[in-house]
C-alpha cells in the first residue's frame, strides 16, 4: 500500500495494553474495542511515519477491588517495534484516586519527552477524553509550547458508562470531571471525532478536526474469510450479540424479540458482561435456544462471529448519546464477512446503508421480524452480502487510510 511518508516525532498517549495479563486480572468486561482501535491507530502511524511512534500508556482497566484484582499497577518499559520507547506508567487503581494518580504519572513522563531535543516536529496523538489524558497534554504544552496535540474522542465523558445502576455520587463526580476536561480543552490543537455531531457538542470552532467513525486492520484481508467454517447446519440459524450487556444498548429488547420467534432451529448467542446478566441467565433457563457465554476472549468472540448466521446490534436511536457514538462492534461485525443487523443511528454515515440490514420498526416485534427476514434469505445471497460489506470496510475503512486523515490535519 503506497502512501506518503511523514517524518515526525510522534508520541501516542492512551491506555493501550497487551491483552494476556489484563484478561487474567479482570473481573468484568475488558476494554477490547478501545484496545483494538488504539493498536490499529498505532499501526497506521508506524506505517505512515518514517520512525516508529513511542507509546505512553496508563492502561485502561477496571478499578480495584470490584473490577480488577490489583490495587497498584506497576511501571513497565518495553518496545512494540525496534526503535520505539514505550512505557506503561505506575498508578493506584482505586476509584477517584485513580484519575489523579494516572494523570500525575503520565504528566511526569510526558514532560521528560517534551523537553528532549529533536530535529523532528513533536506531535502527541492522545486517545480518550479523559481527565488524566488531558492533564498530561497540559503538562506537555506547558513544557514545550511548540508541540502539536491531537485528541481522539471515541466517547464524550457525559455519555460514558450508561449503566442504569450508577448512583447520584457517581453522576456528580462525572459532572465535575466533565467541567475539568472542558477547561483543559484549550491545550488541544486538533481533534479526531467519531461523529459529526461531536463537533457542535464540544464547541470546536476554529480548530481543525476530522470525523473517523472507526477502522479495521488492513492485514485482516488474509485472515478472516479464509478461516470461516463453510459447512454449517443449514437448518440452524444463529443470531449473535457480543458486547456490553446494558439495558440502554437494547439487549433486553433483543431477548424479548427472540422470545417472539418460535422456530426451534433458531439460536441466540450472547457474549459479554453487564447489568442485564441476571435477566439473560433467567431467560436462558426458560429457553434452551439461548446460549449465554458471559465474558469471552476477543479470539473466541471473533470465532463465534465467523460461524454465526447473522450478527446483531440492538442499540436503537433513543437517547441523546446515540448522536455521539458509532458502535465499535459494527466495524468488527462487518469485517467478519457475516451479515449485520442494526438500527440506523444518528451518528452513522450514509455510506453504510448498503452494507447492513436495518431494523426499520423501533419495536420488539420489529427486531423479531428483521431477524426472521434476514435469516430466511437465500444463503448464497446472504454470503454475497456479507462479503460485499467486508470488502467495503477493508478498502474504505482500513487503518492506513483512516490514520492518513489524522496525519493530514496535523
Amino acid at each position: 500500500m503506497e502512501m506518503k511518508k511523514y517524518n515526525l516525532d510522534i508520541l501516542f498517549l492512551g491506555g493501550v495494553f497487551k491483552e494476556g495479563e489484563i484478561m487474567k486480572q479482570s473481573k468484568s468486561n475488558v476494554q477490547f474495542a478501545a484496545n483494538v482501535l488504539q493498536w490499529n491507530i498505532i499501526e497506521g502511524l508506524d506505517y505512515l511515519n518514517e520512525q516508529p511512534v513511542n507509546l505512553l500508556s496508563a492502561i485502561f482497566i477496571g478499578s480495584y477491588p470490584k473490577y480488577y484484582k490489583k490495587i497498584l499497577i506497576q511501571r513497565k518499559d518495553w518496545s512494540h517495534l525496534p526503535g520505539a520507547k514505550d512505557k506503561e506508567v505506575k498508578f493506584w487503581n482505586i476509584p477517584i484516586l485513580k484519575k489523579f494518580s494516572r494523570g500525575w504519572s503520565l504528566s511526569k513522563e510526558i514532560m521528560i519527552w517534551a523537553q528532549q531535543k529533536n530535529e523532528r516536529k513533536k506531535v502527541i496523538i492522545a486517545y480518550s477524553m479523559d481527565y488524566s489524558i488531558l492533564s498530561a497534554l497540559k503538562s506537555a504544552k506547558v513544557s514545550n509550547s511548540e508541540i502539536i496535540t491531537c485528541l481522539i474522542v471515541p466517547d464524550l465523558p457525559q455519555f460514558m458508562n450508561l449503566s442504569s445502576s450508577k448512583n447520584y455520587s457517581y453522576k456528580l463526580l462525572k459532572n465535575i470531571e466533565s467541567d475539568l476536561i472542558s477547561q483543559l480543552q484549550k491545550y488541544v490543537d486538533s481533534y479526531v471525532l467519531l461523529t459529526k455531531h461531536m463537533a457542535d457538542f464540544l464547541k470546536i470552532q476554529n480548530k481543525p478536526y476530522v470525523v473517523i467513525e472507526g477502522m479495521v486492520n488492513f492485514k485482516d484481508q488474509t485472515t478472516y474469510l479464509d478461516r470461516r467454517r463453510e459447512e454449517q447446519e443449514k437448518s440452524r440459524k444463529t443470531i449473535l450479540y457480543t458486547g456490553t450487556l446494558n439495558e440502554k444498548y437494547g439487549i433486553l429488547n433483543l431477548l424479548k424479540a427472540f422470545e417472539l420467534i418460535k422456530d426451534k432451529n433458531y439460536r441466540l448467542q450472547i457474549c459479554g458482561t453487564g447489568e442485564a446478566e441476571k435477566d439473560i441467565v433467567e431467560m436462558a433457563k426458560q429457553d434452551n435456544r439461548i446460549d449465554f457465554r458471559g465474558r469471552v476472549s476477543r479470539e473466541e468472540a471473533i470465532l463465534l462471529q465467523k460461524n454465526a448466521t447473522v450478527l446483531i446490534n440492538p442499540r436503537n436511536s433513543e437517547g441523546e448519546f446515540t448522536k455521539y457514538s458509532f458502535p465499535s462492534k459494527i466495524m468488527e461485525y462487518l469485517v467478519s464477512g457475516v451479515p449485520t443487523i442494526a438500527y440506523s443511528l444518528p451518528g452513522m454515515p450514509e455510506e453504510y446503508k448498503d452494507y447492513m440490514y436495518f431494523i426499520k420498526d423501533n419495536t420488539v416485534q420489529g427486531i423479531a421480524n428483521t431477524i426472521i427476514n434476514v435469516c430466511e434469505t437465500n444463503p448464497i445471497q446472504l454470503k454475497k452480502f456479507g462479503e460485499a460489506s467486508r470488502k467495503f470496510v477493508l478498502s474504505e475503512k482500513n487503518n492506513i487510510r483512516q490514520v492518513e486523515k489524522i496525519m493530514n490535519i496535523l
